[in-house]
């Protein structure tokens, strides 16, 4: 569906389809059954994912594509750990795909995960996305590009349908 006047339908349904592809070879098979509503606005609002469905923007079908496996296919117990399914799925569609770089620790470390404890409803951030795929992007680098979606297709697979803590998926990986 699209409420957006110039955007390509066809376009958006072949990002879509060839989303799914991807994910479903990098991350394994997608985690919800039936079909997935795609619906491309544009009217400055936030893109968000549900569950085998998106509400978004063109420049961000990838993104919310994906989320079908990290934040949806097993999803974060709280929002205190919203930034991890963030942070792993800005890595893998963002302008640079599943690069491997470094953290550079002599800058200032970034607070992704906050909230006096996990109920507290912290707040996701742009930093959540741009400073928290530092994370995934330092273990590619360490372990290489296919060993840590492997990892993460492997946590998508063995908790599909249930939710976890950051501490979690650090355990996994």
């Amino acid at each position: 569906l699209t409420t957006d006047p110039v955007a390509d339908a066809d376009e958006a349904l072949s990002r879509a389809i060839a989303a799914f592809t991807e994910f479903s070879e990098v991350f394994g098979p997608y985690p919800h059954e039936g079909a997935y509503l795609l619906w491309v606005r544009d009217d400055g609002g936030h893109s968000m994912e549900y569950d085998g469905a998106t509400l978004t923007e063109m420049s961000v079908i990838e993104h919310e594509v994906l989320h079908s496996w990290l934040g949806r296919g097993v999803s974060p117990v709280a929002d205190r750990y919203g930034w991890v399914d963030e942070a792993f799925t800005s890595w893998a569609t963002d302008f640079f795909p599943y690069r491997a770089v470094a953290i550079d620790f002599s800058s200032a470390p970034k607070a992704l995960q906050t909230g006096a404890d996990e109920w507290s409803g912290a707040h996701i951030g742009l930093e959540n996305y741009f400073y928290g795929s530092a994370l995934p992007a330092h273990l590619a680098d360490r372990h290489g590009v296919d060993a840590l979606t492997e990892a993460l297709g492997a946590f998508v697979e063995e908790r599909a349908g249930r939710a976890y803590r950051a501490e979690d998926l650090e355990e996994h990986l």
